[in-house]
């Protein structure tokens, strides 16, 4: 992360959060995460659960794509290890992000 400077770490957070809704922010960084199959399981015992996904994440730097490890992009993206345990999940499944946000039918009653 040492590689990008200060005007870089902006413009990526400026191209991310300038007026895009979440299910486009969440695709775009999508794009920015390669799924790839794990090359060799090696099992800490017999029935320890395998992985089935290695990743690979990117940053754009100018016109190019960089690759980083997962705390860089987590902190060029200023976002949280959750929201890439998430983007990692829909990517490795290959579905599109959906806004959950406010949908829950458990409201309370006002009378």
């Amino acid at each position: 992360m040492g590689n990008f400077s200060v005007e870089e770490k902006g413009s990526i957070i400026d191209n991310i959060y300038n007026g895009r809704p979440k299910n486009e922010k969440d695709t775009f960084l999508m794009g920015l995460i390669e799924r790839y199959d794990v090359a060799r399981h090696r099992p800490l015992t017999k029935n320890s659960k395998q992985n089935l996904s290695s990743f690979k994440y990117f940053a754009i730097k100018g016109t190019s794509r960089v690759e980083v490890c997962r705390n860089a992009y987590i902190s060029l993206h200023a976002i949280s290890s959750k929201v890439v345990q998430r983007l990692t999940k829909l990517v490795a499944t290959n579905q599109s992000p959906v806004d959950m946000r406010g949908k829950s039918q458990n409201r309370g009653k006002y009378t």
